[in-house]
């Protein structure tokens, strides 16, 4: 689990902050070339609703952060187009089986 944060982390710090500028459309294309994704015309437009959901809660936490009202902030990662039960999937992938 911890190794999975961290990637998170490293991931999201590379990605970087803020949108330059940048209108959410074309920042989507910028994650879809980061993360080379690639989808037809339907699981694209679900997966930019999803990535747009995303990118409010990152924006929310992130003022909370610039207030002082949290202790930490949030970037948009490769789990950005993912729902939260694709997240919890791949998240039990990766966890180690107990013994």
């Amino acid at each position: 689990m911890k190794l999975f944060i961290i990637i998170l982390v490293f991931v999201g710090c590379t990605y970087g902050q803020g949108s330059g500028g940048k209108t959410v459309e074309e920042q989507w294309n910028d994650f879809k070339d980061l993360f080379q994704r690639s989808f037809d015309k339907v699981e694209d437009k679900m997966r930019f609703q999803i990535y747009k959901h995303n990118l409010a809660l990152v924006e929310a936490q992130n003022a909370k952060f610039a207030r002082g009202e949290s202790d930490h902030g949030a970037a948009i990662n490769d789990l950005s187009d993912r729902t939260p039960e694709e997240k919890q999937v791949l998240e039990q992938q990766i966890r180690p089986v107990p013994a």
